[in-house]
């Protein structure tokens, strides 16, 4: 593998694991009562904002991948192969979503 970083491979396990981290911290909502003590404390807390740099995490390490100066990018390919699939992917949990009526 030609132009491969390691270093991305370990900030995507560090990213793997934040999100499930921030997953778990979110079923913690349920119990909490807005306006407590508690709720102030558990909103601020490291426990539950840490995690939340794993978004960014995959978006950095996306966008690095994709804008390297040594793979050739053309507009067609582009919007043939990226952007499309984005918008299906989009549309598909979107109807899903709809059809689930929501949280």
């Amino acid at each position: 593998m030609t132009g491969h970083k390691a270093s991305f491979d370990y900030l995507r396990i560090i990213a793997i694991f934040l999100v499930i981290g921030l997953h778990i911290n979110a079923q913690d909502w349920k119990i909490v009562v807005e306006g407590k003590v508690p709720w102030h404390v558990f909103c601020l807390s490291v426990y539950n904002t840490l995690p939340r740099i794993a978004v960014p995490i995959f978006v950095m390490i996306s966008g690095a991948n994709f804008l390297n100066p040594d793979k050739h990018m053309d507009v067609k390919k582009l919007y043939l192969k990226y952007i499309s699939r984005m918008i299906i992917v989009y549309m598909a949990w979107s109807l899903i979503y709809s059809i689930r009526g929501g949280v």
